[in-house]
């Protein structure tokens, strides 16, 4: 009798070790598809921030061949360039900077976190962003 005891208890200890064994390797597995999903969203974010900014670029460029100059504001594209001011892809409009002194422009977002600076889904972009750094 102490030895189907003795029996019993070894195997309910190797289920044991077998179920956390597993569960353990089930969280792992969840934790790298989570970390994989979230890099797949940010890398699918990165690719759509720099298409939204590049396609601005293309309208205040073409502003500038209409008219000669860049947009003081980017109100002044609505109407003949846009239907109304382009929003990010985060819903946020585009801010705009005409630079004077440079005849040039900055065209940028705040990224997910709505505040200048950050990393990830939080960083800005804008036109002058280097993208092949972008991770």
């Amino acid at each position: 009798m102490a030895t189907t005891s003795r029996t019993v208890n070894i195997a309910s200890k190797s289920m044991l070790i077998t179920a956390v064994s597993a569960f353990v390797l089930a969280i792992s597995i969840l934790s790298l598809v989570i970390f994989n999903e979230s890099a797949t969203i940010r890398h699918e974010n990165i690719i759509k921030s720099k298409l939204s900014i590049q396609s601005v670029v293309t309208i205040i460029e073409e502003y500038k061949k209409d008219n000669g100059n860049y947009p003081k504001e980017l109100s002044e594209l609505t109407g003949e360039y846009f239907t109304t001011i382009p929003v990010d892809i985060w819903n946020n409009p585009y801010f705009y900077e005409y630079l004077t002194e440079k005849d040039s422009y900055r065209i940028y977002t705040l990224g997910n976190g709505k505040v200048e600076g950050g990393e990830k889904d939080e960083r800005d972009y804008d036109n002058n962003t280097n993208w092949d750094l972008v991770h």
